[in-house]
């Protein structure tokens, strides 16, 4: 895909399947240098009156759309970003949010990978 502008929502076309219908907010981090990645999703969804936080696993294919993103960036030329923290409300506001860090493997493992803090009930798909 080379238009960055479209890349977002095909990021969400890929992830939308898999929310539920009452979903609300759902973030995905996603962090990479040139020899791997990582993604961490979850989206905040309303059940019997209250919030309640859901992780779930993305398909590979977002992987390759992020890789899509990161290249085609019009600041490319510079530096690449190494983490991107991609936010969309089902009001239909986006954010993405660019570090260009060198990524520290370690501490993606030891993160709990939840993105909703004031949300108390957790679950997995």
């Amino acid at each position: 895909m080379n238009d960055p502008a479209r890349i977002p929502q095909a990021i969400f076309d890929a992830v939308s399947p898999l929310l539920e219908p009452e979903w609300v907010e759902l973030i995905v981090d996603y962090s990479v240098d040139e020899t791997q990645s990582d993604m961490a999703a979850s989206y905040s969804v309303q059940k019997g009156g209250h919030l309640e936080e859901v992780a779930i696993l993305l398909p590979q294919v977002v992987d390759g759309l992020f890789r899509d993103l990161r290249g085609s960036l019009p600041d490319r030329a510079t530096q690449a970003f190494s983490t991107c923290r991609y936010r969309v409300t089902r009001s239909g506001s986006f954010e993405a949010e660019y570090s260009y860090d060198k990524v520290d493997w370690d501490s993606l493992l030891a993160r709990s990978g939840w993105n909703f803090p004031d949300i108390a009930t957790k679950r997995t798909q």
